[in-house]
């Protein structure tokens, strides 16, 4: 180290009037590597050079002509931004994966498929029947069977057996009596019925038994499922507005919001059970569950049964109505809302559907949030 540099950092301490003890606090380092870098034995590191020029208000130009610490400075100031170049690089990659494993999972958890469902005969038939299969629920409605069959009188006399075949396992879905109100409406991950949206839909059969001459006899058809949707997006929005695309009907607004434990209580809304909450008033409620996010309305008003089920997730909803005093049910559709934002009737013709949807439409102004 030069003499020059020794001596400039006498004479400006000597001018501070800091002696060598006093000098080497601030620095926070030893009286003995003040006194080297004074006698030229040592010279300041770059890390040191800064605060040294500073408490001694030394030029820092002068500073380094009188010594070798400019390379040091130099590779110093490198480092530092080299580091936070780097730190900046590996940020916006974790922000990227983040960002990129969000995306994957909101798509995933909104992913929907529906089919509309049918036989492989020609003395079978089924009419409006659906199946929906999605990351929230899975909806089965088996719709209205028919046959061609003379000996068979009534359908309902019919025994029916759904199931999954594979080369190994037969897996059963279904046993009972035909019905024309046969639903089923599982939540996701119970795999009671259906596994999930990869389930082996192309190996499902259907076994329809009949008495015929005091003989039982079974037939097995093949059902047959037409992919009439299925959300391809990869980031589902909530607010939708919901039209009607079968006529020219005046559109009709639903913006779906979020619905919370407080906003249900605050409005009449109590515990039941399996995370629902119900309001009731004898003879007509509402229930919520909160992890199908389905919005049920029920009236037993007037010999006349009314249900609503809507899926506030999915803008999915289903209309029964059933006359008591007939015995028959006078109103039964789904519709749903396809990406377009119109209403898509998938079973029924979805007449009066703004009449039943206004009564919803007028509970989730009260429940969202």
């Amino acid at each position: 180290m030069k003499r020059d540099l020794g001596k400039l950092i006498i004479d400006a301490r000597k001018q501070k009037s800091i002696s060598q003890e006093e000098l080497a606090h601030m620095l926070h380092v030893s009286r003995q590597t003040v006194s080297s870098w004074e006698l030229g034995k040592t010279e300041p590191g770059a890390n040191i050079t800064f605060n040294l020029c500073k408490i001694l208000d030394i030029d820092i130009k002068n500073f380094i002509e009188n010594g070798n610490a400019l390379n040091e400075i130099v590779n110093l100031e490198k480092k530092k931004v080299k580091s936070k170049f780097l730190f900046l690089i590996i940020s916006i990659v974790l922000l990227f994966i983040i960002s990129f494993i969000i995306l994957i999972t909101t798509f995933n958890s909104n992913k929907f498929k529906v089919y509309k469902v049918d036989v492989e005969s020609n003395d079978f038939q089924l009419d409006d029947s659906i199946l929906i299969l999605s990351k929230v629920n899975n909806y089965f409605n088996l719709g209205t069977l028919t046959t061609s069959i003379e000996s068979i009188k009534d359908v309902k006399e019919c025994y029916l057996k759904i199931y999954e075949q594979t080369d190994k396992t037969e897996k059963v879905i279904l046993e009972t009596f035909y019905d024309n109100n046969i639903i089923i409406n599982e939540d996701y991950g119970y795999n009671e019925y259906f596994n999930d949206l990869d389930t082996n839909i192309d190996n499902l059969y259907i076994d329809i038994s009949y008495i015929e001459n005091n003989e039982i006899i079974t037939i097995t058809l093949k059902i047959v499922l037409e992919e009439i949707m299925e959300n391809d997006i990869w980031l589902y929005l909530k607010h939708h507005t919901i039209g009607y695309n079968i006529s020219e009907k005046e559109t009709m607004e639903v913006k779906t919001k979020n619905i919370t434990i407080d906003s249900l209580v605050s409005n009449g809304y109590v515990y039941s059970d399996d995370w629902a909450y119900e309001k009731s008033n004898k003879l007509d409620g509402f229930m919520y569950n909160l992890l199908t996010q389905k919005l049920h309305y029920y009236n037993r008003n007037n010999n006349v049964s009314i249900d609503i089920d809507y899926y506030y997730d999915k803008n999915y909803a289903s209309v029964s109505v059933f006359d008591n005093n007939i015995s028959k049910y006078i109103e039964l559709f789904d519709y749903y809302y396809n990406q377009e934002e119109k209403l898509l009737c998938i079973k029924g013709n979805c007449n009066n559907y703004q009449d039943y949807l206004q009564v919803i439409e007028n509970e989730l102004k009260k429940i969202e949030m």
